[in-house]
């Protein structure tokens, strides 16, 4: 008997979308009624009268982690929402999660008392969540035009950039090459000077031989020779 419950708690623990979950906190409430008495953790031989206790586990939570291999946190939150239901009993009727129902007694206190209020009002939290799709879509859109004026803006900067740079890069190529017209033309005019230099330098030595020619003869060979 204690096994086939232990089994059931197994089966419901994944079925929460289908309701299950409360099967699960109904069995819980009648076959561990201590987990509900809200005085602290229970006595030890408590824990070992139970049905967990004889399947050997030591706690509640042992038996969550490693008998169901679950959370203790996801067990506070149906522990919660289960609360939430024994006091509206209309809630037993409706396929409704643990989550959902947390979610609505944080976004809307009081509780909806009955059926018509929480299907008023769950109604109109779809229509705000609707709404704010919407807007979330029109924002996204808005920031996809904004994106795409950005990338065309920065493709224009781009073409300038690259225009920039074509014709720095074209200016430095003219200047390149004037400077290296310059340096031929330097080397041209060092050419031509030592050139100049040089017949200068032999044409003085040229004049310079004849003079010392001269001075060795005498006053009528120096005039003949002038002649």
């Amino acid at each position: 008997m204690n096994d086939e419950i232990l089994e059931d708690l197994k089966e419901k623990l994944g079925s929460e979308s289908a309701g299950q979950w409360m099967r699960f906190m109904f069995i819980c409430e009648r076959h561990l009624s201590f987990l509900f008495s809200g005085s602290g953790a229970p006595k030890k031989s408590t824990i070992e009268k139970s049905i967990i206790g004889k399947a050997g586990f030591l706690s509640w939570s042992d038996y969550v982690q490693n008998g169901l291999n679950w959370n203790l946190n996801s067990w506070k939150s149906w522990k919660k929402a289960w609360s939430i239901v024994k006091q509206n009993d209309y809630l037993r009727s409706l396929p409704i999660t643990a989550s959902e129902i947390n979610t609505m007694a944080a976004q809307h206190k009081p509780f909806p008392a009955s059926l018509d209020e929480y299907q008023a009002v769950k109604e109109g939290r779809q229509s705000v969540i609707a709404d704010k799709r919407q807007n979330s879509v029109a924002a996204l859109k808005t920031q996809l035009t904004s994106s795409e004026s950005d990338i065309a803006s920065i493709k224009l900067e781009l073409a300038s950039s690259n225009a920039k740079v074509e014709l720095l890069t074209a200016e430095k190529s003219k200047n390149e090459e004037k400077i290296n017209s310059l340096i031929v033309s330097n080397e041209s005019l060092k050419i031509k000077h030592a050139e100049e230099l040089k017949k200068e330098i032999e044409s003085r030595k040229k004049i310079t031989k004849s003079l010392n020619t001269l001075k060795n003869k005498g006053f009528f060979a120096r005039l003949f020779n002038l002649k």
